[in-house]
């Protein structure tokens, strides 16, 4: 969660399927590109909400690229990369630095997005590859995202739950500023290798499994 979009949101458009003003005009498929999604054309005003080109972690299909200028590119023979998620072209990595991204995320009161729904009655938030977004305290004492969203969905309900995905040792994001706890996939993986023959680490190789 915050960590990408999808490729097809209103801000990185990589199907051409929405106008400037975030309006669905193609619901059945691919539309006329326009170069306001940030696929789109490095003059959208979302492009730099983006790695674009990547940084390490490209699209695996040949098919994700984006337009490499600000015109349009005839026959989808974009040439620009872009970094996704675990290399899934369909999840274009935010940059989580980004001023206008954590104004959207939780920067900008309730008319940001994790704030508002704290307001609108939820009780928390479940932060999906959290690591990726901000490794943590101990390990970037300098990436203060956390601790900023912390702060902002804390000025909404002081008790909102932050519950981090972490398959990993957590400490680092459990230091009182950042998460309140973790999914705990490390005590899955002991009760599993306690209660099944052959499961261990991640998951379970061999024996019974569920």
């Amino acid at each position: 969660m915050f960590n990408h979009t999808s490729s097809d949101s209103i801000y990185f458009d990589r199907y051409s399927r929405y106008d400037g003003a975030g309006t669905l005009t193609s619901p059945t498929g691919p539309g006329a590109d326009d170069n306001s999604g940030a696929c789109e054309s490095p003059n959208s005003p979302y492009r730099s909400w983006y790695y674009i080109p990547d940084i390490g972690t490209p699209g695996n299909q040949p098919e994700d690229r984006c337009d490499p200028d600000d015109a349009d590119d005839p026959g989808g023979a974009w040439t620009e990369t872009y970094e996704a998620w675990y290399g899934y072209g369909s999840l274009p990595k935010l940059r989580a630095n980004s001023v206008a991204v954590r104004d959207l995320i939780w920067a900008n009161g309730t008319s940001s997005v994790a704030p508002y729904w704290i307001s609108e009655g939820a009780d928390g938030w479940r932060l999906d590859v959290g690591g990726d977004v901000d490794p943590g305290l101990t390990n970037d004492p300098a990436n203060d995202y956390w601790e900023g969203f912390r702060a902002a969905v804390r000025a909404v309900k002081a008790d909102a739950l932050i519950l981090g995905e972490e398959w990993g040792d957590a400490s680092p994001w459990l230091l009182g500023n950042e998460w309140d706890s973790v999914m705990n996939y490390r005590f899955r993986s002991a009760l599993l290798g306690w209660l099944m023959t052959g499961c261990s680490g991640n998951g379970c190789s061999g024996g019974t499994t569920f």
